[in-house]
Formats: structure tokens, sequence, C-alpha cells
């Protein structure tokens, strides 16, 4: 029994190091989006004067394949612009929920996830200091969507 506790104690204390020093991501730019958007055979719209009218949005990109599914790069002027922005994406994310659903946040240094599965969408935003991730697309494109995401460290 003691063996068990020793051991759960060194596993713990790994995983504790290891999300510590996971915790300070690093943003990409929008030219690394595009890049990796290309090299994934996905479509760019540059959508950054649909938010002229908010002063905070300095770029806003997305990443397409054949109008199935997208995701979404922002950023914004400052940290706060992109705190504020997620969080009005994840209250919009949580008044969505419908019927059956499941969500899943995360919170470390400079990063901040949450991802929601409801009525048949997946719903993910995530920030990195001023940058900010969205997509919300039918479950079906969920596997493209995630694994996009991925590459892009987010």
């Amino acid at each position: 029994m003691k063996k068990k506790t020793i051991l759960f104690g060194v596993i713990f204390l790994l995983a504790l190091i290891t999300l510590t020093g996971c915790g300070n991501k690093k943003a990409i730019t929008t030219e690394k989006f595009k890049n990796l958007a290309k090299s994934n055979n996905l479509e760019i719209l540059n959508a950054t004067d649909e938010f002229k009218n908010y002063s905070q949005v300095k770029e806003a990109t997305a990443a397409f394949k054949n109008n199935e599914w997208q995701v979404e790069f922002y950023v914004l002027d400052t940290k706060e612009s992109a705190v504020e922005m997620f969080n009005t994406n994840k209250t919009i994310f949580d008044n969505s929920k419908n019927g059956v659903s499941s969500n899943f946040s995360v919170s470390l240094k400079n990063f901040e996830s949450y991802t929601l599965k409801t009525d048949g969408y997946y719903k993910y935003v995530a920030r990195i200091d001023n940058t900010l991730v969205y997509a919300n697309v039918k479950e079906t494109y969920e596997t493209n969507a995630k694994d996009f995401i991925k590459k892009l460290g987010y």
C-alpha cells in the first residue's frame, strides 16, 4: 500500500511539473496561421474588414474547407481584449447548450481554452496572450477542426 502512495505521489509531481512547463504557450502570427492553412489545403479569407467597428480586433483570418468547416484566428490589440473576447464567446457557447452536452475548460499562465459539444456541434475557443482561435463546426467535421487547431498549437 505504501508503494502505491509513493508511486502516486511521484506521478502527481511529474504531472504538476509537466503542466507547469506547458503553461506558457507561444502565440502564432497571422502569417503562420495562413502558412499552416495552406499546407493543410485550406482556403484562406481575410476577415479583418468585418470587424472594422471593433478597434480591438487588429487582424481576423479564417481557414476553411469547401464551406464545410472553418477555424478563425484573431489578433487583438491587448491581452485584456483577447480575454474579454474569449469570455464573450464562452458565454455564447454556454447559452447555446441544448439537450445533452459536454464541456471542458483549461486555464494556464497565458493560455485558456473552452470546448463544448452540444446539439450536433463542436465548439472551441482558445486564447494565447492577445490571440484567439475559434471554431463552431458540425460534429461531422470535429476531427478536421481539432487536427488543424492542434497543428496551430492552440
